[in-house]
């Protein structure tokens, strides 16, 4: 078991969350990249990190939430999975709340319907720290390290920049988070990854799980590149490898961001292979949140498989416990 007990001299916070990476793959039989992570700050107005009635923070954003997002975020072009981004609220916050990992490399947003104008790239995430103490514009200009942060000196006008190394120690350190408790929480996020990810592979490899909750399809492939809307868990193709289905999972509660993931990923697969019936959309979760389950219970080629319904060897803890109770 490693320890990481303390940071040695000339060694950073970047280091730290490396090691992390190698050490936990290493541990559960994965692989990572031997490469860094890179550090980038995405801005975002209150219509994202506000609800509807615009004072309270989006729930979606809470990393203690039943409300995996694991939906697309506009970013930069070379971003890569496992990098990490810190998240500033314009406009009416102004300020660095939150801790993001990103779940996939950026890919084009060209084809897909929820872009917005000037938004060509996205990529998956999921967030993993909502800072106590939020690190208000103020306080960043004041600081002589990040008062010279080009992001802050254009005022964060892009939807994305990069975070040099010396800026984000400070912000960690502004934030009063240590780089050992970012690498944890790393961890905990990789291994919910995995859990997802044994899933995945126990479907792939026994599709007769799926064929028995009334899915058809003759093969089945894993991490389909869908043009339009990134890579999509697992499609089910009929003899004339024509898409049939496409499979997103979830782990816990499924959110209505969830729902419109899997609805992407249906709607480039019709644009691209032009079958002659419609590909169903299908999620697979523990449960889905009420706004999701609407949105499922009125689209005529979207269903949702609790995971309880699929006899699966490898089970989530949360849906063990749940199954207890």
């Amino acid at each position: 078991m490693h320890e990481l007990e303390s940071t040695p001299e000339g060694v950073t916070s970047r280091h730290v969350v490396a090691l992390m990476l190698v050490m936990v793959m290493d541990a559960m039989g994965g692989t990572v990249a031997e490469r860094e992570p890179q550090h980038w700050v995405w801005v975002t107005g209150p219509e994202y990190y506000l609800e509807s009635d615009g004072v309270t923070e989006n729930r979606e954003l809470d990393p203690d939430s039943d409300y995996a997002t694991d939906n697309w975020w506009t970013c930069h072009r070379d971003t890569k999975k496992d990098d990490l981004v810190v998240l500033y609220r314009s406009t009416v916050a102004k300020d660095i709340k939150y801790l993001i990992r990103a779940t996939s490399d950026a890919y084009t947003l060209a084809d897909d319907p929820d872009a917005e104008p000037g938004w060509t790239w996205g990529c998956d995430f999921e967030v993993i720290e909502r800072f106590d103490h939020g690190i208000g514009i103020a306080e960043l200009r004041s600081d002589p390290i990040t008062a010279q942060w080009p992001a802050l000196r254009a005022a964060f006008v892009r939807s994305a920049w990069s975070v040099p190394q010396d800026v984000w120690d400070r912000l960690l350190q502004m934030a009063e988070v240590t780089s050992h408790h970012v690498a944890l929480q790393i961890r905990v996020s990789l291994q919910r990854a995995l859990k997802e990810a044994e899933i995945e592979e126990e479907l792939l490899t026994s599709p007769a799980l799926l064929r028995n909750v009334g899915l058809s399809f003759d093969h089945l492939r894993s991490q389909v590149k869908c043009r339009a809307s990134g890579f999509a868990d697992l499609v089910g193709y009929n003899r004339s490898d024509m898409p049939s289905v496409v499979i997103e999972l979830k782990r816990g509660r499924a959110s209505r961001d969830a729902v419109a993931q899997v609805l992407g990923y249906r709607a480039s697969l019709q644009k691209e292979y032009k079958p002659r019936r419609h590909v169903r959309a299908v999620l697979i979760a523990e449960a889905l949140d009420v706004r999701a389950g609407d949105l499922v219970a009125d689209h005529p080629y979207l269903e949702f498989i609790p995971l309880d319904d699929l006899d699966l060897r490898c089970r989530p803890a949360s849906v063990r416990r749940r199954a207890r109770s």
